[in-house]
């Protein structure tokens, strides 16, 4: 109990209380409730205590014996807090910024100022305001275009309030929120492939090869079970996850589907487990290929 909030409840009580009896000149009465008061404050400091020893075993390993310190983690904790606001962009650069936007697929304008004019198929469909359903639909099915295209056209048909006949898992993206900043892999189901590393630094994959085809059906076989536990979120796309988080988001033909929490809970759980793995293998895979290219 914090010590600003026992002061309070103690003086508010006791000078109700006390009041109450000069008035009355009950002093019996007085003293009794005095005596209720005392207990009650001892009851809520003791509380008090035993919470903050609770929280000083639980920061005893990360060395934090400064009292501010502790006291900030104390309340932060206690009342579900945060003590700073999460950035609106995970990296400095902004070109890297917009790559990370761009492999998500949910921002048709964003794709739409980055295209170069003049516009040819299916770029020009899929941009046009009066595009029929079936236009669309034949760019979402179609596997002439890319899949991140395919995409695109799957969400403007969800847009004008057209749903699929089937769930088809078309990408797949991982976030890992590191001490030094956001680590991404995102994948297709064409093969193609991003890597934002935490320092910035990107692997943009757009040749299919035998060994990104198999670790890309690697991580869409373990993600399977996942996507048929959730449901996709009607909701806009969450900010980068928080340090200590790492986020699975499903590109699916029916809308976006993503689980979220604690990396080592996410490593450690039957079904989120094998799909991390899965994406570490293809982010080391993208790294020593594009360390190779460099030499």
């Amino acid at each position: 109990m914090p010590e600003f909030l026992v002061r309070s409840l103690w003086n508010d009580n006791f000078q109700r209380h006390w009041d109450f009896s000069l008035r009355d000149k009950d002093r019996t009465s007085a003293n009794s409730i005095l005596i209720s008061n005392l207990s009650l404050y001892l009851l809520l400091a003791s509380f008090r205590c035993y919470l903050f020893r609770c929280y000083l075993t639980f920061f005893k390993d990360r060395c934090l014996h400064n009292e501010f310190i502790i006291s900030k983690y104390f309340f932060r904790e206690l009342f579900n807090r945060q003590t700073h606001q999460q950035p609106a962009e995970p990296y400095n650069d902004a070109a890297t910024n917009l790559i990370y936007d761009l492999v998500f697929c949910d921002n048709l304008n964003l794709y739409k100022a980055n295209t170069k004019n003049p516009l040819v198929y299916p770029f020009d469909v899929l941009f046009a305001e009066n595009s029929t359903p079936a236009a669309l639909l034949n760019i979402a099915t179609g596997r002439a275009a890319e899949t991140r295209t395919r995409i695109l056209a799957y969400n403007r048909l969800l847009s004008l309030s057209h749903k699929p006949d089937k769930k088809d898992l078309l990408g797949a993206i991982v976030e890992f929120g590191l001490d030094d900043g956001l680590d991404v892999v995102a994948c297709y189901q064409d093969g193609t492939a991003r890597y934002i590393n935490y320092t910035g630094k990107r692997v943009v994959w757009e040749t299919t090869t035998a060994g990104s085809a198999k670790l890309t059906k690697e991580l869409f076989s373990q993600s399977e079970p996942i996507l048929s536990k959730i449901g996709p979120r009607n909701q806009s796309r969450r900010p980068q996850p928080a340090k200590g988080n790492a986020r699975i988001t499903f590109l699916v033909s029916d809308g976006l589907y993503f689980g979220e929490g604690p990396v080592n809970t996410l490593f450690n759980d039957q079904m989120a487990g094998p799909a991390l793995n899965a994406a570490g293998q293809l982010m080391k895979y993208l790294t020593a290929q594009a360390l190779n290219s460099a030499h």
